[in-house]
């Protein structure tokens, strides 16, 4: 009986371990495709890839608007952010920077958000927990899902501060 519960014991944990690793590979499976979707948004598809600055005759130095998508750099500056966990007790934030595509999180995270507002970073949630993050900014506004490599998964908003 005891030898049964020990061997039952163990496959819960590895059944545990399976589910989190699972649950991180759709997570990041997700992030890789909607950063991709979003980051593919940024060139028209009319266009060829940029590969080669042009001369400085046939540059213009007001670009056209491109639909409503904003300027390049239109999410740059400092955003705080919230987040609660939907199956753990407890909720966290922080902060980041944008900088064009680039976003630097508050200790030590990166990711990047396209101009269309596709947005994925991650981060250190302390304790060698690692966090990801996927959604979209909007205006001054942003919000999406994180899953934490721990199992915790949530919703995070954000302002441009």
């Amino acid at each position: 009986m005891i030898e049964r519960r020990a061997v039952q014991g163990r496959e819960t944990g590895m059944l545990r371990d399976f589910q989190v690793a699972l649950m991180a590979a759709i997570a990041l499976a997700t992030a890789t495709s909607v950063a991709i979707a979003g980051l593919s948004q940024d060139r028209r598809e009319d266009q060829p890839p940029r590969s080669r600055p042009k001369p400085p005759h046939a540059r213009q130095s007001n670009p056209p608007a491109q639909g409503n998508l904003p300027a390049f750099g239109g999410f740059d500056g400092g955003w705080s952010f919230t987040g609660t966990s939907t199956n753990c007790q407890g909720s966290g934030g922080g902060s980041f920077t944008v900088s064009g595509t680039r976003v630097v999180v508050s200790g030590g995270g990166s990711g990047r958000v396209s101009r269309s507002g596709a947005f994925q970073a991650s981060t250190n949630a302390g304790g060698g927990v690692r966090l990801s993050a996927v959604g979209r900014l909007s205006g001054n506004r942003g919000g999406g899902s994180y899953q934490r490599s721990d199992g915790c998964v949530g919703r995070w908003t954000a302002i441009r501060r």
